[in-house]
C-alpha cells in the first residue's frame, strides 16, 4: 500500500493518501461508520499517544456518547492538560451543552483561560475543594479578585475537611494571588501560611509567590534572599512549577531594576520557544514578563512580536489586560 501510494508512513505509523481517502471513506460510510468510530475511539482511549488520546475525545463528541466523553476526560483529562493538550481538548468540548461536561468545560476554560467564555460559567453545584478552586480561579481570571478570594478560602476549608493537600495548595496560591492582585499584601502574606508546614513541592511555588508580595511591601531584602534560593531548588519541578518560579523571580529582579538579569533568567526557560508560549496561560504570563524586559533593555522589534501574541487574549478584560495595555503604552 505504501509502494503504491495509498499510505504514507509517518513515525511509527501510517496514514491514508488524501488522494486515496474519499474512496475509503465511501466504503466505511456504506457500513457501520460509527460502528468502526467507536472502536477506533475506545483503542484510543488508553494510549499512550496524547494524540491519539485527543483523538478519542473528538470520537466520542463527534459520536454524542457523553458517557464515554466524560469517561474518557475523567481517567485521561489529567494527563492532557499536563501534556500541553488543554487548548485542542476545550475546541471540542466548549460547544457542548450537556451538563455531564460541564466540570470539564470549566476546568478546560480555566486551563487555557478563555476569559469571554469564563464570564458566562455560574459558580458549580459540587462544593468539592477541585470544584470550588477551579471556580476561584475563574473568578480570579477574570479580575474578580474579591469573589475569587472567597471562594478560595472556601475551597482551602473544602480541601482541608477533605485532606486533599494538593487541593489545599492550589486553593491557598489563588487566595494569595486575587488578595495580592487586589492591593491587600498584607493578607496575601499571610495566606500562604494557611498550609503549615507547605509540603516540600508545594513551598517553593509559595516562596516564589511570597517574594512578589514582600517586594511590593518594600522589603527588597527579604525578597532577594528569596529569589536567590529558588534556581537551585527548581531544579526538579515540572514545567508549569518553573514557570511559576520565574514570573517569582523576574517581579522582584524587575522591582530590584535588575532587568537584564530578569530578561536572561525569563529567556533561558523559553530557549526560543515563544511560537507556542501563548497557548498557555502560565507561559502567557512569562511570554509577558519577556516582552516588558525587551522592553526595557531596548529590543523593541522582539517586544512588538511578543505583545502581538498576547492581544489575542487581552480582548475581554481578564487579570492580563491591564499588563498587554501598560506594555502597549511602554513602547
Amino acid at each position: 500500500l505504501v509502494q503504491r501510494g495509498i499510505l504514507e508512513e509517518r513515525g511509527a505509523g501510517f496514514r491514508l493518501h488524501d488522494v486515496a481517502r474519499p474512496m475509503f471513506a465511501s466504503e466505511i460510510a456504506d457500513h457501520d461508520r460509527d460502528r468502526w468510530e467507536r472502536q477506533v475511539a475506545q483503542a484510543f482511549c488508553d494510549a499512550a499517544d496524547l494524540d491519539l488520546v485527543v483523538e478519542a475525545v473528538r470520537l466520542w463528541a463527534k459520536l454524542q456518547d457523553i458517557d464515554q466523553l466524560v469517561s474518557t476526560l475523567n481517567a485521561r483529562c489529567e494527563d492532557l492538560v499536563r501534556g500541553g493538550h488543554e487548548a485542542e481538548i476545550w475546541t471540542i468540548v466548549e460547544p457542548i451543552g450537556d451538563g455531564r461536561v460541564e466540570r470539564w468545560r470549566l476546568r478546560l476554560a480555566v486551563d487555557v483561560a478563555d476569559v469571554s467564555h469564563l464570564l458566562s460559567f455560574s459558580q458549580p453545584a459540587d462544593r468539592s475543594a477541585e470544584a470550588q478552586t477551579t471556580w476561584a480561579r475563574a473568578l480570579f481570571l477574570t479580575a474578580r479578585f474579591y469573589e475569587a478570594a472567597d471562594a478560595a478560602r472556601g475551597a482551602v476549608d473544602a480541601a482541608l475537611r477533605e485532606g486533599a493537600t494538593e487541593w489545599a495548595v492550589e486553593a491557598t496560591l489563588v487566595r494569595s494571588q486575587a488578595l495580592g492582585y487586589a492591593g491587600l499584601l498584607v493578607e496575601a502574606l499571610a495566606a500562604l501560611d494557611v498550609v503549615c508546614p507547605a509540603p516540600p513541592s508545594a513551598a517553593i511555588r509559595f516562596d516564589a509567590l511570597r517574594a512578589q508580595w514582600l517586594c511590593l511591601t518594600g522589603d527588597f531584602r527579604g525578597a532577594a534572599e528569596l529569589v536567590r534560593t529558588l534556581p537551585k531548588r527548581s531544579i526538579a519541578a515540572d514545567d508549569d512549577v518553573r514557570l511559576e518560579v520565574v514570573q517569582g523571580m523576574v517581579f522582584v529582579l524587575y522591582g530590584l531594576g535588575r532587568m537584564r538579569e530578569a530578561a536572561d533568567v525569563v529567556r533561558r526557560v523559553f530557549r526560543g520557544r515563544h511560537e507556542s508560549a501563548a497557548a498557555r496561560f502560565r507561559s502567557r504570563l512569562t511570554l509577558g514578563w519577556l516582552a516588558l524586559t525587551a522592553v526595557f533593555t531596548g529590543e523593541l522589534d522582539e517586544a512588538r512580536q511578543m505583545i502581538a501574541r498576547l492581544e489575542p487574549f487581552a480582548r475581554a478584560f481578564s487579570v492580563q489586560t491591564p499588563f498587554v495595555r501598560a506594555l502597549e503604552l511602554c513602547y
